[in-house]
């Protein structure tokens, strides 16, 4: 498979990445470089780090190309039968069947998505000329593939450097969506975040890439049918204050960005989950305050919301966990945040009448951004290592005035 990524900056100029098997080409305008890999880690290396050089000098992801070879074909035919392409041959029971699947599907990420998106995934063998998925035993066959996989602790991280490329990839316009409920990646996440509580940060990290959260229905399935992958993380790991992992992915939960369920879904976590009964603490509650708010002022700068509808966003948020304030305070509230990175405290909001010109004292954040990434990269120990040195810029962006 020939895969083109192309990019573009502000000055309309257009550069691209082409993969061709072990060839890698790029570069900007007439510029072409070429150069050839003995093997897919490597070119997997270098594929990385100009994805990396190009966003670092002004460029945005534009379009993908791809152009199936005969080889393609080839490779895709199995006993006779050809395959479709969101359709992987993989033996659920064999460890090294299950890692050279998730290695192909980074090394090939961008056909992954392409094959996958809208249609679904299948994992599966062939049996009598034609192409058998696996018997479904959890009620989804991605789901399955994954359960399959997280029982070996040496691929969880393959899992989520998967992940953290389809977060990355996930854009202002778009999420990659699996199916009409499903956003690429979710299942991974779950199963990985499920397994092992430091990836609940993968999994907030998902979420926050998401642009319509409401799309993502399966994170919230109150019926049960399908997903319900929030509540089952937060009974898994439950509500501990002094768990950064744990209570980090509560406030993640408790305030998001344009959703329409918010305060469906904070009385499900309140009622059904059992957190309405750790807030009869007023220290819980205080600290609870503090990660929200400290939560907003993350997702709010990252996606530039603005202050006023930020306000009506946390006013949402601590209604629901029945901190009564009104959309003033609220909006107070962002402002101080974004402004001097001072707000009130809890017994302030809730006494109301907020004035920007009110002493505040510093408040101490419990919602660390940093201190809960996950700092594993075992992904590099197979060669897919994303920290490697920088070159000098090829596509050098010398428009003094955007570097302003």
């Amino acid at each position: 498979m020939i895969t083109r990524t192309y990019y573009k900056n502000k000055k309309g100029q257009t550069g691209f990445i082409e993969l061709n098997g072990l060839t890698l080409r790029s570069g900007l305008d007439s510029d072409i470089q070429i150069e050839t890999f003995t093997d897919q880690n490597d070119i997997g290396i270098a594929f990385n780090g100009l994805i990396m050089k190009m966003v670092q000098n002004g460029f945005e992801f534009d379009r993908v190309e791809t152009e199936e070879t005969a080889e393609d074909i080839a490779a895709k035919t199995v006993d006779g039968v050809l395959l479709q392409d969101n359709q992987f041959i993989v033996d659920f029971n064999d460890p090294k069947s299950l890692q050279n699947t998730l290695e192909n599907h980074y090394t090939n990420f961008f056909q992954y998505i392409e094959a996958i998106e809208g249609k679904g995934i299948f994992y599966g063998q062939v049996k009598d000329g034609k192409f058998v998925p696996h018997t479904v035993v959890s009620g989804d066959n991605e789901l399955d593939f994954y359960l399959a996989a997280v029982k070996h602790e040496s691929l969880r991280p393959l899992i989520n450097e998967l992940l953290t490329k389809i977060i990355t990839n996930n854009t202002d316009e778009k999420t990659n969506m699996r199916d009409d409920s499903m956003p690429v990646g979710a299942v991974a996440a779950f199963v990985n975040a499920y397994n092992d509580k430091k990836y609940l940060v993968t999994y907030r990290r998902l979420q926050d890439s998401i642009i319509y959260l409401n799309r993502h229905k399966a994170r919230f399935d109150f019926d049960g049918q399908k997903g319900n992958h929030i509540p089952q993380l937060l009974t898994k790991w439950g509500f501990d204050d002094n768990d950064e992992y744990a209570f980090t992915f509560l406030a993640a939960q408790l305030i998001n960005i344009d959703n329409p369920n918010q305060a469906k879904e904070t009385a499900y976590i309140l009622n059904e989950l059992g957190l309405a009964e750790k807030l009869k603490s007023r220290e819980y509650l205080e600290k609870l305050y503090i990660a929200i708010a400290e939560r907003a002022a993350h997702i709010f700068n990252q996606n530039d919301v603005e202050k006023r509808a930020g306000g009506e966003y946390l006013y949402v948020a601590l209604n629901a966990l029945g901190i009564t304030c009104n959309k003033k305070d609220a909006y107070m509230v962002c402002y101080l945040m974004d402004d001097i990175r001072h707000y009130p405290s809890l017994a302030q909001l809730l006494a109301g009448n907020i004035n920007e010109d009110d002493d505040f004292t510093p408040i101490e954040g419990v919602y660390d951004e940093e201190n809960c990434d996950d700092d594993d990269d075992d992904w590099a120990d197979d060669g897919y290592d994303d920290d490697e040195e920088e070159d000098e810029n090829e596509w050098e962006d010398d428009d003094d005035e955007d570097d302003k």
